[in-house]
This record gives C-alpha cells, structure tokens and sequence, in this order.
C-alpha cells in the first residue's frame, strides 16, 4: 500500500504545483497585459461591434466580479466598473468570454464544476482508505484513478482552449485594430490564458476551506 500512497502523493503534488503556477499566471495577468490600445477602443464599443457582427449579446452588468467579463450560457456577466477600459488585457480577455458563451462551447464553461469534483473525491477516496476495513487498496485504486482522470480532462481541456482562443486571437486582430506590437503581445496573452485550467486543486481546496472555517475568520 505504500508504492500507491507514494504514487498518490506524486500526482497529488503535480496538480497543486501546476495549480499554483496556473494562479500566479493568472493573477498577473492584468499588470502584465494592461498595455493601452493605440486604438483607444473601449471595452464597450467591442460589445456594441460584436453584437453588429455576431448577433445581440445578452448582457448582465456587476461591480463585484474580479475579471472584466464572466461568461455563462448565452449570455455574459460585464465588470460595470471596467467597461470603459481601453487596454488589451480588458478587451481580449472581454472577446475570449463572449466566445465562451457559445453554446459549442458549454463543457468549456461547466469544466471548473466537474474538475473541482473530481479533486474533492479523489480526496474523500485517499482520506477513507486509511479507515481500517478490507477495501483500504481498492479505494486507494479509486483515488489514483480518479486522480489520473482529473490530469487528463486538464489537458484536454488545455487542447480545447486552444482551439477557443485561436477563434479569439482571429477576431481580436481586426477588432481591436492591433498593430504588429499587440499583436505580439495579444499571443503572448492568449498563451497564458489557457493556464487557468490548472487552477483547479487551489480553488476546491479554497472552498473547503471556507466551508469549515466561518468567514468572519476566513
């Protein structure tokens, strides 16, 4: 039972430091990318094109969203204190989410729900196999299985961002009116985006937490 413990714990240690490095990427994002458009156009003029070439977007408006835009089933959630923004990160990242919100692409947007899952059974599996019964190896099978589940639906789903994204870069070209410079910098953008199907491990471990810790604590 060791070797699988072993085995456990290496794969377990893959998911959280690609998870971190996923985070860090992310949270970086905005200093990194936050160049302003030489086209000065703003985040609310790219809604008003896209809706003129793709077809009326169904709009929800909140101050509180950490990101620019949020995208749900065919409609997206809009960051009321960044729609005026003229930089590359805001309006490539507001295209990437309006791309998100195709119905083509809903195991894109349901991927985080089942990733996150996946991590907390996995967990469940690992912790109750040390409760002494005659299942201890099977259920430590079921961990690792699962766990080698979770890594290969990431890199499929690292695949699949690539193929959103690539739609996203296309559009964001002429959009965006980018010069040889952003256009540089916009790839460099789309290349980290894709990171953020990593983030999974740190983001159920976070909900755990502030489901046992009170969050006047927290």
């Amino acid at each position: 039972m060791i070797i699988f413990i072993a085995i456990f714990a290496i794969l377990i240690l893959i998911q959280l430091v690609s998870g971190l490095f996923a985070l860090i990427v992310r949270k970086g994002l905005i200093k990194t990318y936050s160049f302003p458009l030489s086209s000065q156009i703003e985040a609310a003029t790219i809604l008003e094109n896209y809706s003129r070439v793709h077809g009326k977007v169904n709009l929800r408006v909140h101050e509180e969203i950490e990101l620019p835009a949020y995208a749900m089933e065919e409609f997206i959630v809009i960051n009321r204190n960044k729609i005026y923004l003229f930089d590359l990160f805001t309006n490539y990242y507001l295209l990437f989410q309006l791309e998100l919100t195709k119905k083509k692409h809903n195991k894109l947007r349901d991927l985080s729900t089942l990733q996150n899952f996946l991590f907390f059974i996995e967990l469940v599996f690992f912790g109750v196999s040390f409760i002494p019964s005659g299942f201890q190896n099977i259920l430590i099978y079921i961990a690792i299985a699962i766990q080698t589940l979770s890594i290969l639906i990431s890199l499929i789903a690292y695949s699949m961002f690539e193929l959103a994204l690539r739609e996203v870069h296309k559009n964001a070209r002429d959009m965006l009116d980018l010069d040889e410079v952003e256009v540089a910098r916009a790839e460099a953008l789309k290349e980290d985006l894709k990171y953020t199907v990593f983030e999974y491990p740190l983001d159920m471990l976070d909900k755990i937490i502030k489901f046992f810790i009170p969050s006047r604590f927290s």
